[in-house]
């Protein structure tokens, strides 16, 4: 049975000697076909989302779910502390390589080895639409409010829109063909999230949500998709 696992380990098993922005974003699949995704409109979206985050050069940010370490990647050289969570194997290699500064750790997201209260902003890019079920993802969810600190910003990225699950999934078919998408895809569901769902999360756990739609030159995904930012309750 092909599950989202077995699929990123492959990915991530194969990378070029010397790594770049370029290859990061390829082997985390935002490439489709042989169209190649624009790494100025990747940087642009990075930096964005720094600046809502408030991360400053003296802070710690960890990655849940980074795969490749894509988008930690422009953030090294800027002084910030980076802790990237793998959940496959195959990336640590990756990840090591392309970002010598920093932490990889190999863990579950719903159990990460870290102290309470220690990190300034945690990020999760484009992983949460592959959990099993909500019930998991709440479970991540208190896992990162354990390691945030109070005045910290998490951003859950990249979310799939349940009020658009029937238009994500058309463009998904349209993008394979009905055989392809059977044979490759039929298994492999995305878990579509209401925006109401991250809004009663936040008040949970004694955070403001802000929703954003996914503005994202270059990603014909981003129709479908929309980001969270769970900031301090102050």
């Amino acid at each position: 049975m092909t599950t989202w696992k077995s699929i990123r380990e492959k990915e991530g098993a194969v990378a070029p000697a010397q790594i770049t922005l370029s290859d990061l974003i390829a082997i985390n699949s935002f490439d489709t076909g042989d169209r190649v995704f624009p790494t100025d409109s990747w940087l642009a979206y990075s930096a964005l989302i720094r600046t809502r985050m408030r991360l400053a050069s003296d802070q710690t940010v960890r990655d849940i779910g980074c795969g490749s370490g894509a988008f930690l990647h422009p953030l090294v050289g800027k002084e910030t502390a980076v802790c990237r969570i793998v959940f496959s194997v195959p990336y640590i290699e990756v990840c090591s390589t392309a970002m010598t500064s920093g932490t990889v750790k190999h863990a579950e997201a719903t159990d990460v080895p870290f102290e309470d209260d220690c990190f300034d902003g945690v990020v999760s890019n484009s992983v949460f639409r592959y959990f099993p079920d909500f019930g998991y993802a709440e479970q991540v969810i208190g896992e990162i409010s354990r390691g945030i600190r109070s005045d910290g910003c998490v951003a859950i990225l990249d979310g799939c829109d349940a009020a658009l699950e029937a238009n994500c999934e058309a463009t998904r078919r349209a993008g394979i063909c009905d055989e392809g998408y059977d044979r490759f895809c039929g298994e492999l569901n995305h878990l579509f999230y209401p925006k109401e769902w991250f809004e009663r999360i936040a008040a949970d756990c004694g955070r403001k949500p802000e929703i954003i739609d996914q503005a994202f030159d270059g990603y014909e995904n981003a129709a479908h998709k929309y980001n969270v930012l769970l900031d301090s309750g102050g």
